[in-house]
């Protein structure tokens, strides 16, 4: 860099700087609202699909990352959001905390490759908080993280709201806790409506029909007090019929074969294909699909589940024949559970999983695991990647657990082989991590990755010469068994 273009772009920093501590949050979130939408080659047909969590690929001025929230009151003891700065230039960017009282703002520098973590709580002991991140261009990568008793959690974060949210593995059943959280970051009110589903079928309670929320607001449910309590399958489905929100699901399991705490945004779209990498048969443990229609015709949902390691017999040059098949009836507006093991006459051991439909009708899917040990039991909860998100390039922010077992699960979509690297991001720059390069992934094949104790527990990123579906396996903390569940971030247009 020459030297009056250093000057120059140390100026624009700190120009940008002063913006963001001056900018209200109606101000940021209207800048995202009104971004006119522009393709970019393939991305052209995909622009419905922003409002999923993914590394955005297009330039931007800013950048705003939505992220779930934290209910404070819930027994959350820390929650915090982490901006990762995987560039070799330093990043501005504003936190805006929503809650029932005056936003708050707070304005970092993440220094080049490295993480800066802003506190969301603050002391508080009830109420919820959403957090809005404004990064200044398209580089910053934004998560969540609450520490919990029960299990700690990270969550993806989105760059996009959107006008529709759904959720398909709601769980009520033995004093387990649904919230329901919801926020409206622009500087316009929003209508909301709030349809559920369950075994009983679907219900439209008046209370949760057409009520605003206000300008830069959030609102959260308890959904045992909003008429499903003791439910074992609660798919929730929430439209605005006026402006765009966020959605997101605090999941506290206490019984019913479920222990553990989860936290997620909502899934924006139903879709007729979608993508998992971290299926797993376990003894003492029970493997669920839950399924969601949300439409007006009953539908048949194909599985096929996919192999971990190449079978001796098979042909390397071609996919791998499946584990097993089976086909789920969901009917219009019905939410469906079926347990992977039983349905598809499973073996034990880890696979992928790949859900569709013949006609092209469009769903919602998750994939819970639970599994009970000698202390205790719990619960992982997985949201599906759709067919339109798999990449070849996989962003993992917050890293993973070092010394951890099966840290990754990686799946090859395609009927090709794959061939894959997982790089860290250090003050220099990338590294290849040890062991980690050069993995061969045999078509439709799954692997999971473990990693050793001196792994960087910094940002990675998953490299393939195929598309890929990428989640990670991360410690619950506390002394706790079992693992949590979460995905990596696709980058679009990696196909």
């Amino acid at each position: 860099m020459s030297g009056t273009a250093a000057p120059r772009a140390h100026m624009l920093r700190r120009v940008f700087g002063a913006i963001l501590v001056l900018a209200s949050i109606g101000t940021l979130a209207y800048v995202e609202v009104q971004r006119p939408v522009v393709p970019e080659g393939a991305s052209a047909a995909r622009s419905d699909l922003d409002a999923f969590a993914q590394m955005p690929t297009r330039s931007r001025i800013s950048t705003s990352w939505f992220c779930p929230g934290v209910a404070a009151g819930d027994g959350v003891s820390k929650g915090r959001v982490v901006i990762a700065n995987p560039t070799d230039v330093d990043i501005t960017a504003a936190v805006t905390l929503l809650s029932d009282g005056n936003p708050e703002q707070q304005t970092v520098t993440v220094a080049a490759r490295s993480r800066q973590s802003v506190d969301l709580l603050r002391g508080r002991t009830k109420g919820v908080v959403v957090p809005v991140v404004e990064v200044i261009g398209s580089q910053g990568v934004v998560e969540q993280q609450l520490d919990f008793a029960a299990g700690d959690t990270t969550s993806l974060c989105a760059t996009s709201t959107s006008s529709s949210w759904f959720f398909a593995d709601g769980f009520t059943l033995e004093g387990s806790r649904e919230r329901l959280i919801l926020a409206n970051p622009f500087p316009e009110s929003a209508v909301v409506n709030i349809t559920f589903s369950t075994i009983d079928g679907q219900r439209r309670p008046t209370a949760l029909q057409g009520f605003i929320m206000p300008a830069r607001s959030v609102k959260s449910f308890d959904m045992s007090k909003e008429g499903a309590n003791e439910e074992q399958l609660l798919a929730i489905e929430v439209r605005a019929t006026t402006g765009k929100i966020i959605a997101s699901r605090a999941q506290h399991y206490l019984g019913g074969g479920r222990l553990g705490y989860s936290t997620t945004l909502g899934l924006p779209l139903a879709r007729s294909k979608w993508w998992f990498a971290g299926g797993q048969t376990a003894t003492n443990a029970i493997e669920k699909l839950v399924l969601y229609n949300p439409g007006e015709r009953d539908i048949v949902v194909d599985a096929v589940f996919l192999h971990q390691e190449l079978n001796a017999n098979a042909d390397s040059s071609g996919p791998i024949p499946p584990l097993g098949t089976t086909s789920i009836a969901v009917p219009a507006g019905g939410v469906v559970s079926v347990n992977t093991e039983s349905a598809a006459s499973l073996p034990k051991g880890a696979h992928g999983i790949v859900l569709s439909t013949s006609s092209q009708a469009e769903f919602v899917a998750e994939h819970a695991f639970s599994r009970k040990t000698k202390s205790s039991t719990f619960t992982a909860l997985t949201q599906g990647t759709p067919d339109e998100l798999t990449s070849r390039v996989w962003w993992i922010p917050t890293g993973v657990t070092p010394d951890s077992r099966d840290a990754l699960s990686i799946l090859n979509t395609t009927s090709e082989p794959a061939v894959l690297s997982v790089v860290g991001i250090g003050p220099g720059g990338e590294f290849p991590l040890a062991g980690l390069t050069d993995i061969v992934l045999p078509p439709a094949g799954v692997r999971n990755i473990s990693f050793p104790k001196d792994v960087t527990d910094g940002q990675l990123i998953v490299r393939s010469t195929e598309p890929l579906v990428v989640r990670r396996q991360l410690n619950r903390g506390h002394g706790l068994v079992g693992f949590s569940s979460v995905l990596a971030l696709p980058q679009r247009g990696q196909q």
